[in-house]
């Protein structure tokens, strides 16, 4: 019986033709020509109301008013993430979505988020202040798969003053950090701040670290916070100013909240009358000199290179990493430091960040991979500072002083770039600006990008962008597609050890433009998610229309960052929010995604996390009205496939047919 399958195959076999297998490789090959590109979708899925009445001006949210960006995490390790909101009305939620099953689809009404539970932030405190941080994190050390952690929830306030709660919003502790007086927060704004918690121990009786660190800057530098009709006075103590801008860093026992150490003016930099030298610690602050034990960065660099890019733009960009730092030898090659693997990067593999829900493993942070960390790194304005996680001495320094432009790595080596926007001050967002900071300062490139070029045309649009509301360029990781044939017999398509950056930039106009490293023009995309309409008509009516003017200037905070699709995987799109419109566009070609209205403008940053605990990354939005929650949905184009497949394979068996039915001639009939 099998012996006649065979044979039957066999003949099968033989009687296929060379048409037979030209036909069917035409058909996989239209297939895979005409294949449809995944559906995404931005979906609305929940919203929730701020208390307009509480802002100052009753209306909107000044820059002052801002508050901590929501978290999207899982707060006790059961797979299902909450969202951590901490509202104007000084509430601390934790909400969970609502019921979507039992949702009407004729319903057009957008469902509020259900309040898991919620606190007062010590209402009874007279030194609370404003919440400025915010995060969660966990206290013991990871150890393995069957364990279950429990995060806890830091909150810090503009006065200094630290709040834990656990994951039922119970709170554990309070400290306060610093006494500040009413004339300080009359002269000074809180510029940056940020919090970490880390599940390390200074002493064997600690559990957890909780790592605190800001610093002030001055009303009088800050021009857009100052009042024409309202003269702040320079402070009348120099010290007091020098201690107030200087970072200054604390550690605490996660337990309790007892500070183990601190980094202050003056800490680790010997008495403050030296009668030998007669050096003073406050000329230290104000020539940036090294600390007792601190070394140039260059001892570090192997390690300290590693953890660009940076950027700093406002509070929020500050936070803290820990980190495993090792003194370069002098006799070390290059070879070995560059080849030795490197652990923040060994904890961003994609089965960390899956989830425990999404076959990977249990909920952790990146810290937990770190092996032995013996150090706290620091990014905030003054650039990259390194403490001893320890004692809180200061290990090193890297200063990058101008806010707002990108400090990375180009080329591999141990050289840095900055990337920021052009022209005078930084304040022509048609240009960019790439120079060499280290180890010497020299101009490499400026790139137009209020510029569309095409095969036989080129124009340009630098008069329509608002110069007033710019976003300076970001750097990510290189994942655009290099076209062309020319671009693939030079084998720029081959895949190299080497760590390649692209250039993006998003103008008022909606364009986004991606540029490579070394300048070259990679795709542009013109969107919908455009604020350059409304600044020209605020402008028009700024003197009689001054609120429209102040709403766009203070309040209106276009933004956009890079995100992977997935919550795991390589960041290859980017979403950016405009005026009144959310946009989700692809970085490897420029394609639009998804795009979505908003009720209105943007007032903070975009929020990504996993909320609705599906595996792919959603987006929080805030704005004047509250926040509202939209989620990335993927759908397949199987169906789109199959149709244009089959009209395409139709169509060449029709025309086939019609050019050679003229050639089919008719038997005779005897």
């Amino acid at each position: 019986m099998t012996f006649e399958i065979v044979e039957k195959l066999k003949v099968k076999a033989e009687s296929i033709s060379a048409n037979h297998i030209s036909v069917i490789v035409l058909l996989f090959l239209i297939v895979y020509l005409f294949r449809a590109d995944d559906i995404y979708n931005l979906q609305p899925m929940w919203r929730k109301r701020a208390d307009t009445h509480l802002y100052a001006n009753g209306k909107y949210p000044l820059e002052n008013e801002a508050l901590p960006s929501p978290i999207v995490t899982d707060l006790d390790s059961d797979g299902t993430n909450e969202i951590i909101l901490l509202s104007n009305d000084m509430k601390l939620s934790i909400l969970v979505l609502p019921d979507v099953d039992n949702r009407d689809e004729e319903d057009k009404i957008l469902p509020h988020v259900i309040v898991k539970c919620k606190t007062m932030l010590s209402p009874k405190s007279e030194q609370l202040g404003w919440p400025v941080a915010m995060t969660t994190g966990y206290l013991l050390p990871y150890k393995s798969m069957v364990q279950v952690r429990k995060q806890v929830i830091v909150v810090v306030t503009d006065h200094w003053q630290v709040l834990c709660f656990d994951e039922n919003l119970q709170l554990l502790w309070t400290q306060q950090l610093r006494n500040m007086s009413g004339t300080a927060h009359s002269q000074f704004y809180m510029k940056s701040m940020s919090v970490l918690v880390l599940p390390f121990s200074v002493k064997k009786s600690d559990t957890g670290m909780i790592i605190v660190g800001g610093s002030y800057g001055h009303k009088v530098h800050k021009d857009e916070h100052t009042d024409k009709n309202e003269t702040l006075s320079e402070p009348k103590s120099s010290e007091q100013q020098d201690t107030l801008t200087h970072f200054s860093t604390f550690a605490l026992n996660g337990l309790d909240g007892a500070i183990r150490w601190h980094h202050l003016p003056g800490d680790f930099s010997g008495k403050r009358s030296e009668a030998k030298t007669g050096h003073h610690w406050k000329l230290a602050l104000r020539k940036n000199g090294l600390h007792i034990g601190e070394l140039g960065w260059d001892h570090y660099r192997t390690d300290l290179i590693q953890h660009l890019p940076h950027s700093w733009n406002n509070l929020r960009d500050t936070r803290f990493v820990a980190a495993r730092m090792e003194k370069q030898l002098d006799d070390q090659s290059k070879d070995n430091t560059e080849s030795r693997p490197h652990p923040i990067r060994s904890a961003l593999e994609s089965e960390h960040l899956a989830g425990y829900a999404h076959g990977g493993q249990r909920p952790h942070n990146p810290s937990d991979h770190i092996p032995e960390p013996n150090a706290v790194i620091i990014y905030n304005q003054f650039g990259i500072e390194v403490l001893n996680l320890v004692s809180g001495r200061p290990i090193t320094r890297l200063s990058l002083p101008v806010e707002g432009a990108t400090y990375v790595n180009f080329d591999g080596d141990f050289s840095i770039e900055a990337v920021s926007s052009g022209g005078a001050g930084g304040r022509n967002p048609c240009y960019i600006d790439v120079h060499r900071f280290y180890p010497e300062k020299e101009s490499i490139n400026q790139i137009a990008v209020c510029v569309t070029k095409r095969l036989f045309w080129s124009r340009s649009w630098s008069y329509e962008e608002d110069a007033n509301r710019f976003l300076a360029p970001i750097v990510v990781k290189s994942v655009a597609k290099k076209s062309g044939i020319l671009q693939h017999l030079m084998g720029h398509r081959l895949p190299t050890n080497k760590v390649a950056y692209d250039i993006v930039t998003v103008s008022s106009s909606g364009r986004v433009t991606s540029h490579s490293s070394d300048g070259a023009y990679q795709w542009q995309t013109q969107t919908s998610s455009s604020w350059f309409e409304e600044g020209r008509a605020a402008l028009k009516d700024k003197v009689s229309n001054i609120e429209r003017w102040e709403i766009y200037t203070k309040s209106f905070l276009p933004n956009y960052q890079s995100l992977s699709l997935q919550v795991y995987g390589t960041k290859d799109a980017l979403v950016f929010a405009g005026w009144k419109r959310l946009t989700l566009l692809d970085l490897k070609e420029g394609t639009i995604l998804a795009s979505h209205s908003t009720p209105c403008h943007p007032t903070a940053p975009l929020v990504i996390g996993d909320f609705n605990n599906d595996g792919w990354k959603d987006i929080i939005l805030t704005c004047k009205m509250g926040y509202i929650g939209f989620s990335i949905e993927k759908k397949a184009s199987h169906l789109y496939t199959l149709m244009y497949a089959t009209t395409v394979f139709l169509s060449i068996i029709v025309v086939t047919w019609l050019l050679h039915a003229e050639d089919q001639v008719p038997e005779d009939i005897d």
